[in-house]
């Protein structure tokens, strides 16, 4: 990415916890109404485009269902990805429909996330600086010397000269200008996802549809950073101008995302498509990349753009069947065998935030990560760091190919060529490296070219690999000695992983009236699942609808595996995300196959009610009783589903299998008097409250009251919830004595409260 100034601004919703103004005052206040509808929302962290969702589903039944939930309309639907970005009404926002669908139709997605926005990077030129090739300003580009380019070029590897001959270079940036003099030529067809390139009309923001782009064509929409980057990968050798490439004879291919200069964002949808776009051959060249390079990110977890990338790392479709177009038999293969030929490595910029953070798609597991380093060797020091870092390269004051159109309004230009600096930079340097490694081995996998680079790299700073430049910077020399001296198809191959995160209990997911073995468990949607080695976190994913993590292109072996959530019970409540549930395990990743594990989250509840005055006041809890069916079919997953149980109030009078009450405290004793309850650990899911007949009960998990019917004065009480390991204090409550023909339940605290309008509500 460009090196530019940054503030990632991360919001977390918190339960007021502490001493309320008064008894009458929320104990959870509740936050500013959108709207009056009854629907929880969703938290949402980072930028997104407003009134939009994006849908990953199953069969397209599934998403005309959702899409009749939300009362939405479909703009976008992308069936290889199984995809569809969808408009909402303008009565819903992106946060309340997530909070519908995770109730209304979890089971039938596979994922639903905002459509996400990625920043462009910025343009900040440096100073600009005026081998034995004949490209006149070669000689100022330290960054080629400093990786040993040119010895490497040199190497004789079994008979061929490594230049990355044969090989395609995806650039998915901002476009590129196809008729510089040191890139025209390379160019295959690329594909323009941001829908705004037409090489006969200019582009019309009320009517932009992906579409292919011509070779050899400027594509950038007066945008630089695309030229840039393409330069670096790929620019030509020996043609007396300007500057090289680190694999000067590859091809390239321009896969557009961003559009022009008035529109500084892309979107999660439109990167998804570009890729896809690359390596299912939508414009129908018959060609598609061996490498896809990208010098974007963001902060927040993007499902579908994950999606896209594992479908290039493993050259398999969501269901696992072989790309047609990498089970062509060019990867050495037989075509059509069923068994992808080869695959596509991705490089990512890790970000310019100057700090070690975790950006995407620079964290999903199996893609190359970069960081940059400055002419000392030392990382540049606007590099962002992490446990996900692969290798780094030379980022700072980087000299490359540059729009030829700009060149008239840019100071210090020099006929189509700028110095300018960021890990966007350093990235199709590495980028070029996997070209030369594809020359020899078109069928690499992913992990072995990711392995031979980092194994072959510069070590820096602390000795082995370190989250500050990772296994060190690239070195070519190193990396085509190793071509010539030894076979890498004989490298391990990588492997593939399946976490799959639930809850440790079932609950009545065949609307039978039961909870048993035929019932599933529920699955947490979007849990954190990081997969470790050594305490070093290796990869990270996120969990969709249906509970599973996907790892592709990863290191054999044993891991640790760290599974989190908020609170798996209230899940939708802005007051739960201090709440989290973690739970860990171990998994093996088996040679050239996929491993798989299985996590279980048990939510933990303590809640202690301590009152003076004396008086029989009993703890209660708000909790579902499955019934038996009533022959009623069950209901499709957008309708109202049936009366399958009640919901009652239990307390130590009455007894519960889901909580266990301390002993009965009748309140004998005026100065102190208390009773807790605490969550048991295999109890039935409160979430099964959807299945209950009135809608109101869907906005009370986990309600906790008192039962005041016995008491017969005014009482002051303090209540402590303590809720996995965080602990919360409320009070002093005022508790009254229950109204004359009232079941006395009034509600004290609440995971979700923000229909609530005060702290009491006595439940008729």
């Amino acid at each position: 990415m460009k090196k530019t100034p940054a503030l990632l601004v991360f919001t977390t919703l918190l339960a007021a916890c502490t001493q309320p103004s008064s008894p009458t005052a929320p104990l959870n206040p509740p936050p500013t109404p959108v709207d009056t509808a009854p629907i929880p929302g969703a938290a949402v962290s980072h930028p997104h485009r407003a009134g939009e969702l994006i849908l990953g589903y199953h069969r397209s039944e599934d998403l005309q269902r959702a899409v009749r939930l939300l009362q939405a309309t479909v703009i976008g639907d992308n069936p290889a990805l199984k995809q569809a970005r969808v408009a909402l009404p303008d009565t819903l926002t992106v946060e309340r429909a997530l909070g519908q669908l995770a109730l209304g139709s979890r089971s039938t997605l596979r994922y639903a996330q905002p459509n996400y926005t990625y920043k462009r990077p910025g343009i900040a030129p440096r100073t600009f600086m005026a081998l034995s090739v004949n490209d006149p300003l070669a000689a100022t580009k330290w960054d080629l010397e400093r990786i040993n380019a040119e010895a490497a070029w040199k190497t004789n590897v079994r008979g061929q000269f490594p230049d990355g001959q044969g090989t395609v270079i995806a650039v998915v940036d901002t476009g590129i200008d196809g008729t510089h003099p040191d890139l025209s030529g390379k160019f295959v067809g690329g594909w323009d996802a941001s829908g705004c390139y037409d090489f006969f009309r200019p582009p019309s923001p009320d009517n932009r549809r992906p579409q292919p782009i011509p070779p050899n064509v400027n594509a950038t929409n007066n945008l630089e950073h695309g030229t840039h980057v393409a330069g670096i990968a790929a620019a030509l050798r020996d043609n007396a101008q300007g500057v090289v490439g680190v694999a000067p004879a590859a091809r390239l291919m321009d896969v557009k995302v961003f559009c022009d200069p008035k529109e500084d964002t892309t979107t999660s949808a439109v990167i998804a498509e570009g890729v896809l776009g690359a390596i299912l051959d939508r414009d129908g060249d018959g060609i598609v990349p061996d490498v896809i390079t990208m010098s974007l990110g963001g902060a927040g977890y993007d499902s579908a753009t994950a999606e896209a990338l594992n479908m290039a790392l493993s050259g398999r479709d969501l269901d696992g069947q072989a790309l047609p177009t990498y089970d062509d038999g060019t990867g050495g293969g037989v075509a059509g065998d069923g068994t992808p030929d080869r695959t596509a490595t991705v490089t990512v910029a890790m970000g310019n935030t100057g700090q070690a953070d975790t950006q995407y798609p620079a964290a999903v597991a199996g893609v190359i990560a970069v960081g940059a380093t400055d002419p000392s060797d030392a990382r540049a020091s606007f590099s962002t760091t992490g446990q996900h870092i692969s290798v780094s390269a030379p980022g700072v004051n980087i000299l490359s190919t540059w729009p030829a159109f700009l060149n008239q309004r840019e100071p210090g230009y020099n006929g189509g060529y700028q110095a300018i600096s960021g890990t966007s930079m350093a990235t199709p340097e590495v980028a070029g490296a996997v070209a030369l490694i594809k020359q020899f081995h078109p069928s690499a996998t992913p992990y072995q070219v990711r392995r031979l680079i980092e194994r072959t790299a510069h070590d820096l700073g602390t000795p082995g690999w370190d989250a500050q430049t990772g296994a060190g910077r690239l070195d070519l020399k190193a990396l085509v000695d190793a071509l010539a001296e030894h076979d890498l198809s004989q490298d391990e191959p990588g492997g593939s992983a399946r976490v799959i995160v639930t809850t440790a209990n079932r609950w009545d997911s065949n609307d039978d009236g039961f909870v048993n073995e035929q019932d599933t468990r529920f699955a947490p949607p979007a849990a954190n699942v990081t997969l470790l080695q050594g305490g070093r976190a290796l990869y990270h994913a996120k969990t969709n609808a249906v509970g599973q993590a996907s790892f592709s292109a990863i290191a054999p072996g044993q891991y640790e595996v760290i599974a989190s959530t908020p609170d798996i019970f209230d899940f939708l409540s802005p007051y739960s995300r201090g709440d989290t549930v973690t739970s860990q395990g171990t998994l093996t990743v088996p040679s050239g196959a996929e491993g798989t594990a299985e996590i279980h989250l048990t939510s933990t509840l303590e809640i202690t009610l301590t009152w003076a005055g004396g008086g029989d006041v009993d703890l209660t809890y708000w909790a579902y009783t499955p019934t038996l069916p009533d022959g009623t079919p069950p209901p499709l997953p957008d309708e109202p589903r049936q009366h399958r149980g009640q919901m009652v109030w239990q307390s130590v009078k009455t007894g519960s299998k889901d909580v266990t009450f301390s002993a009965d405290d009748p309140g004998t004793d005026v100065q102190r008097a208390s009773e807790t309850l605490q969550l048991n650990a295999a109890h039935y899911p409160l979430i099964a409250m959807m299945s209950a007949p009135h809608p109101e009960n869907f906005w009370g998990i986990t309600r906790i009251g008192v039962d005041t019917t016995r008491l017969t004065h005014a009482v002051t009480a303090t209540l402590r919830v303590k809720r996995n390991g965080v602990e919360r204090n409320y009070g002093p409550i005022a508790v009254e004595p229950g109204a004359d023909g009232s079941l006395g339940n009034t509600i004290l605290w609440s995971g979700i409260d923000s229909r609530f309008t005060g702290s009491f509500i006595l439940i008729h």
